[in-house]
């Protein structure tokens, strides 16, 4: 049994921010369509106009926010976890190497 004693804060919210790049990308594109169907796009026009105005612009807007959200969230929560770690002992894992897998098989 091994233990996540300390997580890299860095490492941890550069991956997150990875992350969160394709969640954006993901949303983004999702926008785009879903301002183009004719049901939303008329339920929009009578609840929320500036809604269908949405500019290339703001696709970016969407991506960065999601990057640089997951950025700070990755912060926080190594941050966090490595204050927490401290008097909790961490979290336990059971790791296994592929060399085990190996001598099981020869045996």
């Amino acid at each position: 049994m091994q233990k996540i004693k300390k997580i890299g804060v860095i490492s941890l919210a550069y991956n997150l921010a990875l992350v969160y790049f394709f969640i954006g990308i993901i949303v983004s594109l999702v926008t785009l369509v879903a301002i183009n169907i004719p049901v939303i796009k008329n339920a929009l026009a009578i609840t929320n106009p500036t809604l269908l105005s949405a500019a290339p612009s703001d696709i970016i807007y969407i991506i960065f926010g999601y990057t640089a959200g997951g950025f700070l969230v990755g912060l926080l929560v190594a941050l966090i976890y490595n204050m927490i770690s401290k008097w909790t002992g961490g979290i336990s894992l059971t790791l296994s190497s592929t060399e085990d897998k190996d001598k099981k098989i020869k045996k």
